[in-house]
């Protein structure tokens, strides 16, 4: 079993008198990773891997003038490996895989100093899964591949605009207020062989 744990925190190199001081343009990013092996059988094993990020930035745009995270990252991904030998010739590996990750994005488009108006928030979340499994076989003077891959996945994306100012016509002061969602979906699906055959043992050692 292994574990490890890297965590990092900034406090910046810049200085703005007006937000937040010397902690302008603050963060802080956390990674997290373990794995774990089982064996089983002769030669069998099945390994266990995860890992966790967090990303969070602070301070580079007005709207944090209150100490609000203007981009903050989540990701998390899983996998499993299992390995089997079916037999002296025959070998087995089957690798499933899942992922996440969060985007939280705050900015301010109107630098203003204002948090209550001009904030356009962005938020993003995609998953995706992947599963694969392996076949090897090696004999005396065959050696063949057999691969099946698939995977699919799913995006969302929110967008909101608050009150933010756009310009002005005849004197009166023009806001605009925006909501937009988007998703988008995947799939794939693989299969491939390769067989390699040699003729002549003695023949192809020499090459």
């Amino acid at each position: 079993m292994r574990l490890s744990v890297d965590a990092r925190h900034e406090n910046g190199n810049v200085t703005n008198e007006q937000i937040r001081g010397d902690k302008y343009n603050e963060q802080d990013n956390t990674n997290i990773k373990g794995k774990a092996l089982y064996k089983f059988g002769d030669e069998g094993t099945v390994l266990l891997s995860i890992s966790d990020s967090n990303q969070d930035q602070k301070g580079r745009w007005l709207v944090d003038k209150f100490g609000q995270s203007v981009e903050n990252t989540d990701a998390q991904a899983y996998s499993v490996e299992v390995d089997y030998p079916i037999n002296r010739k025959w070998k087995f590996k089957l690798i499933s895989s899942f992922a996440n990750e969060d985007l939280d994005n705050l900015n301010d488009y109107d630098n203003d100093e204002n948090a209550d108006t001009g904030v356009g928030q962005v938020y993003k979340n995609s998953k995706s899964i992947e599963q694969e499994f392996r076949f090897n076989y090696k004999g005396d003077q065959l050696s063949s591949l057999i691969d099946l891959y698939y995977s699919q996945g799913e995006g969302q994306e929110d967008t909101t605009l608050n009150d933010a100012y756009y310009g002005s016509f005849i004197g009166t002061a023009l806001y605009i207020n925006e909501e937009v969602s988007t998703t988008e979906k995947f799939s794939n699906a693989t299969l491939f062989l390769n067989t390699d055959y040699f003729f002549n043992r003695q023949v192809n050692s020499y090459l």
